[in-house]
């Protein structure tokens, strides 16, 4: 399964569906995946958001996590291109989320709804909004 930045940032910053983020990476965490555009998009949301006093225990935390990143290449790079302008919605982060998640056949696991109609399975976002 593939990781979103979302779930990781709600479960870091103790948001409102941390339990829920740290049930499904538990449930899941033989089969984490997270490409590293996300994982640089999340270390950076750490850097401006967390008091200088907590951040490098909030980082160990993250690197702690069972996620196995997936390095980027020209296919995903191509594809999240192609994904900015096809689901206009999506930023930049979240292009290669589903990007990731489209080459590498796996559902993404997300608590943006931002990806509601990707054509990717999608685990983690609620039934409405």
């Amino acid at each position: 399964m593939i990781v979103d930045s979302s779930v990781v940032l709600c479960l870091l910053f103790r948001e409102q569906r941390a339990a829920e983020a740290a049930e499904l990476l538990n449930r899941h965490a033989d089969d984490l995946h997270m490409s590293t555009v996300n994982m640089a998009e999340v270390l950076m949301r750490l850097r401006s958001q967390v008091a200088k006093p907590r951040l490098a225990a909030t980082i160990r935390a993250f690197r702690r996590m069972p996620i196995a990143p997936v390095p980027v290449d020209t296919a995903h790079a191509e594809l999240a291109a192609s994904a900015r302008f096809t689901y206009p919605q999506l930023n930049f982060g979240d292009c290669f989320a589903y990007a990731v998640a489209k080459l590498q056949k796996m559902p993404l696991l997300t608590f943006d709804a931002d990806f509601a109609g990707v054509d990717v399975d999608l685990v983690g976002l609620p039934l409405h909004n």
